[in-house]
């Protein structure tokens, strides 16, 4: 994993998805190497942040989508596919660069209601809220909001024929038995549905990031979805 910036708490402790665009990722392509690289830097703010709750979630991500290498095809030729995640705390998120494709701004907060759930502002969307809650860092939650980003929607509804649950199998998806909280319980009641624990990034997972529509310029930069194709520092 790269090496993980951190610059203290963050002072803000109000989100603005004033900087939302649809773009969560800098694409690297190495057409020699036959190479992708998808790069991200989350940067983390909020009333409930921890230095902890930072490495932790970042750590997730980066570990997650790495753990099962990958090829995709573009164009007919195959490229493996890799994953780059870092995080900064800025001391003040107003004078953090946001131009980059790459930078994912999270706020990160104490549940105060019972439908709190950690989201991304939407598919390709680089802006997020994650609740504590969720057991950020150890329940898969953050890779699978990660996945939004990365322009992936939800794999929910009747997945009892997956080997595997996939990382964007959503909360209340049926899975088979040994995946659900209750092993015992009847598929879809109470304790039928999936554990979250249980997501793997699979490859088709990865397979399902539209690398074909990333639109390229003359340092093989991209952006996945729309934004400045900027590297970051």
């Amino acid at each position: 994993m790269k090496k993980m910036i951190n610059f203290g708490l963050a002072t803000l402790a109000t989100f603005t998805f004033a900087q939302a665009a649809h773009s969560s990722a800098l694409i690297e392509k190495d057409d020699v190497a036959k190479t992708i690289k998808v790069i991200g830097r989350m940067v983390y703010s909020g009333l409930a942040l921890t230095n902890e709750i930072a490495e932790n979630s970042t750590r997730e991500i980066q570990d997650m989508w790495s753990e099962t290498p990958t090829d995709v095809v573009i164009g007919g030729v195959s490229y493996r596919v890799s994953f780059e995640i870092d995080y900064v705390i800025p001391g003040n998120q107003r004078l953090y660069n946001s131009d980059s494709c790459a930078h994912n701004f999270v706020n990160v907060l104490n549940k105060t209601s019972p439908g709190d759930r950690s989201y991304y502002a939407g598919l390709g969307a680089r802006n997020a809220v994650f609740y504590t809650s969720d057991g950020l860092g150890t329940s898969t939650t953050t890779a699978h909001e990660f996945g939004h980003g990365l322009m992936l929607d939800h794999n929910d509804g009747d997945q009892r024929r997956a080997d595997v649950p996939g990382i964007m199998f959503a909360r209340g998806t049926l899975v088979r038995s040994e995946y659900q909280w209750n092993s015992n319980a009847e598929s879809g009641q109470a304790g039928g549905t999936i554990n979250p624990k249980y997501r793997k990034v699979r490859a088709e997972d990865i397979q399902a990031i539209p690398f074909d529509k990333i639109v390229t310029n003359s340092k093989s930069l991209s952006c996945l979805g729309s934004g400045k194709i900027l590297t970051i520092k």
